[in-house]
């Protein structure tokens, strides 16, 4: 049977058979500014509240932003905490090549057993990489061989990718990110009635039976929470 580990978001767990797999690798994608860092901050919190080391590797924001900005959420101290006494780690990271990503990842994980790993975003991380550079032929290659060795250790990992603006069916800028991961979660922008709104969907998951439909996202007080499945989808 697969361990199964909470999510941290609510509501989402029981969409998924109670959590998810240990060792998974998911892609979260979406727009900017539909809650994707907040997601992964709360994917990390449930972590160590649990016991388990986690990393975060930001590509553009500084960790202290991120540890400010999660102090508008109930648990913003709670999360603060955890990060001052190295329970989460933030790293901010610029990788030239894949294989340094890689190498920095696992000394990591030698050093303080990391269990659960948020990287925000691998869209930012492919940009800078001087291995891809006029080269967008060895990305996939290149990114399998990190979500292998992720796989190996046995890391839970969020790998958060950016959706074009221009085109928000799809789910990451190379448009084969959903190939390499176990499981695809994506945040979107639904209009309704003139407004718009956030919504997730599970679009792929490994070895679990999950929830297929569009589902309403609120963010407030508590930070991101999973709730009705849309008007939208109500025939």
């Amino acid at each position: 049977m697969f361990e199964r580990i909470p999510s941290g978001i609510d509501g989402l767990d029981q969409l998924m058979e109670g959590g998810f797999i240990r060792g998974h690798q998911i892609l979260l994608a979406g727009q900017s500014g539909t809650g994707k860092t907040i997601f992964g901050c709360q994917f990390l919190l449930e972590g160590a509240r649990h016991g388990e080391t986690s990393l975060y590797i930001t590509v553009e924001e500084s960790p202290e932003s991120i540890v400010k900005n999660m102090q508008r959420f109930s648990w913003g101290e709670e999360f603060k905490e955890y990060v001052e006494d190295g329970t989460i780690e933030i790293e901010r990271v610029v990788p030239s090549t894949v294989d340094g990503l890689i190498a920095f990842v696992l000394r990591k994980v030698e050093e303080a057993n990391v269990k659960r790993l948020v990287i925000d975003s691998l869209t930012a991380a492919i940009m800078v990489m001087k291995d891809f550079l006029g080269s967008q032929n060895i990305i996939r290659p290149g990114m399998l061989k990190l979500v292998d060795a992720l796989r190996k250790k046995e890391i839970t990992s969020l790998l958060i990718s950016e959706v074009p603006e221009d085109n928000p069916k799809k789910l990451g800028v190379y448009g084969f990110e959903e190939y390499l991961v176990d499981a695809v979660i994506m945040l979107s922008y639904l209009g309704i009635g003139g407004e718009e709104f956030v919504s997730l969907q599970i679009r792929k998951m490994r070895g679990t039976r999950h929830e297929r439909g569009i589902l309403s996202v609120t963010i407030n007080n508590g930070g991101l929470k999973i709730g009705e499945k849309s008007a939208l989808m109500i025939r």
